[in-house]
């Protein structure tokens, strides 16, 4: 089931595809996810509470842990590139319902034209939920899909 999101945010676009993306993949992959968590205190056992993020920022930002550990590498624009590039990432989380144990989560990031339109940017999204989910049912602990290095 989705984790419960804030109405506001759950209008926009981006979310929309993202939710849709996701739920695609996991249909594909046998999964069958309820729209929303149960009325009730305490999920079922066995119930899978499933959350996914989609965030952008500009794809020159470089972050990276205390240790130096690149968390998301920087994109250097290319000699002749006609537009700045953007970087969106899609993570997908599985948290069991009734322990709150962590049972999967996985990352994809890619870099796009900041130009781009939105039929575009929903592509990108689509192939993103497929490599942000491509290990789950042999999941090898957490981890970042960075597909294109240019």
């Amino acid at each position: 089931m989705w984790a419960t999101m804030p109405e506001e945010l759950a209008k926009g676009a981006a979310y929309n595809a993202m939710h849709r993306a996701v739920g695609d993949v996991l249909a594909q992959r046998g999964f069958s996810v309820a729209e929303a968590a149960p009325e009730q205190d305490a999920p079922e056992a066995g119930t899978v509470i499933l959350s996914a993020g989609l965030s952008e920022r500009p794809a020159a930002v470089h972050m990276e842990t205390e240790e130096g550990k690149a968390l998301a590498p920087a994109k250097r624009r290319r000699l002749f590139q006609a537009c700045s590039n953007r970087m969106l990432r899609l993570t997908v989380t599985m948290v069991d319902g009734t322990s709150g144990k962590l049972l999967y989560n996985g990352s994809a990031q890619e870099p796009y034209c900041a130009k781009a339109t939105e039929k575009v940017r929903q592509q990108l999204v689509s192939q993103l939920a497929e490599q942000a989910v491509e290990d789950l049912q042999t999941p090898s602990g957490e981890r970042l899909i960075n597909k294109r290095k240019r």
